[in-house]
């Protein structure tokens, strides 16, 4: 589980886990068939934690409350910052009304969700 250098990492890691467990490929987004834009994702200049959350959001990973209680039936799937709706990785980040301040404090110009442009 070392990468090229001896050094473990979580890509190093996760790669060795990857091989023995593959999805099948029509489970990935169809533009990460070619993956130009999810392998580019480990190039960027950002610190581990942003790229790990960028790959787990376009390859529908995060584990949101509605993800969850699809496998812990005693999870309650309501957001809890809300209240009003299921937590899924859409209300998370567009739906919510602490989302949709975030985004107006720091006037982001917030895209239509349903268009699935943060989908790679």
């Amino acid at each position: 589980m070392m990468n090229r250098t001896g050094a473990y990492s979580v890509a190093s890691g996760y790669s060795i886990a990857f091989q023995f467990n593959l999805p099948p490929l029509e489970f990935l987004p169809e533009q990460c068939h070619s993956k130009p834009l999810c392998s580019s994702i480990w190039n960027l200049k950002s610190q581990p934690k942003i790229r790990s959350f960028i790959w787990k959001l376009l390859h529908d990973a995060l584990p949101v409350k509605l993800k969850v209680s699809a496998r812990i039936e005693t999870v309650n799937s309501t957001c809890p910052r809300c209240g009003s709706a299921e937590e899924s990785v859409h209300h998370c980040l567009w739906f919510c009304t602490d989302s949709l301040e975030a985004w107006h404090l720091v006037d982001f110009p917030v895209l239509n969700p349903d268009e699935h442009l943060w989908r790679c």
